[in-house]
């Protein structure tokens, strides 16, 4: 059942949380230059989720007999249990070759550009979009690559902070130790546009596939490469380290894996 509060502007969509199996979430929304940033959210079990989980959803999400109107997303499976043209449920995703056209309206993922706008808070005017942190600055007295950093513990679950009640412990957690895992969305603070979770706590799938190279140039609204193995994923996770949490770091995993640190965050334009 989709749960939901919209505001309204020119733009994108961005869930103000990450999605949940029981979470109830909310969406906002600001103005863009060229692109732009709204939210949506509901609930779902999206912990554990490989990238092509979020094509069943796109395909599960929606409530309308015109599918192919709003559904931003196209794929021939290579690997799997679903052949939409032979009106199979969908069950399973393993491989799948994905084409995108963003200026349709359905559920969808972030772009990696939209992904860092919304985390550093959508104005290149505010101090905010400076920290290194969605939602909080670095501590005075750490450096920016550290893996401890207190100053995530306002905004973030890292890993020296995920055993501790929050706050950053010198000792290394344990599996089996409570708050050893995600943690429920919401509980820290949230950034200029109320976005919660953005640094830490799970890795946030993004559409765009990964290309090192991407990182040396300069675009308006890029979408990523247009070829390439694997998908971006963004925002650290309770079992990374403070450097991993931040609003520049990216990094990159197998699009079929799926993982108890990884999750993804609804997107829809807003045209």
């Amino acid at each position: 059942r989709i749960s939901c509060c919209w505001f309204h502007s020119s733009g994108f969509l961005l869930c103000r949380m990450f999605c949940t199996q029981t979470g109830r979430m909310s969406g906002i929304r600001r103005s863009r230059p060229s692109s732009c940033c709204s939210l949506k959210c509901w609930n779902l079990k999206s912990l554990h989720a490989s990238w092509y989980h979020f094509l069943l959803f796109s395909y599960r999400g929606h409530n309308t007999p015109n599918l192919n109107e709003i559904i931003p997303y196209d794929f021939l499976l290579c690997n799997g249990f679903y052949c939409r043209d032979a009106g199979k449920s969908v069950t399973y995703i393993k491989n799948a070759t994905v084409t995108a056209d963003h200026t349709k309206n359905g559920y969808r993922l972030p772009t990696e550009a939209e992904w860092e706008y919304a985390a550093r808070g959508g104005d290149p005017n505010l101090d905010e979009w400076d920290y290194p942190f969605s939602g909080s600055d670095t501590a005075d007295e750490a450096k920016y690559t550290d893996s401890r950093n207190w100053g995530l513990d306002a905004a973030g679950w890292y890993y020296y902070n995920t055993c501790n009640g929050g706050i950053t412990a010198t000792e290394i957690p344990s599996s089996g130790k409570e708050g050893y895992g995600a943690h429920q969305v919401g509980q820290k603070k949230h950034n200029v546009l109320g976005l919660y979770d953005m640094s830490g706590n799970v890795w946030e799938w993004c559409y765009d596939l990964y290309d090192y190279s991407t990182a040396q140039r300069s675009e308006k609204d890029p979408t990523g490469p247009d070829s390439g193995s694997y998908r971006v994923k963004r925002g650290g996770s309770w079992n990374n380290g403070a450097y991993d949490a931040s609003v520049c770091f990216w990094s990159c995993f197998n699009p079929s894996e799926k993982g108890n640190s990884l999750g993804f965050r609804l997107v829809r334009s807003a045209d």
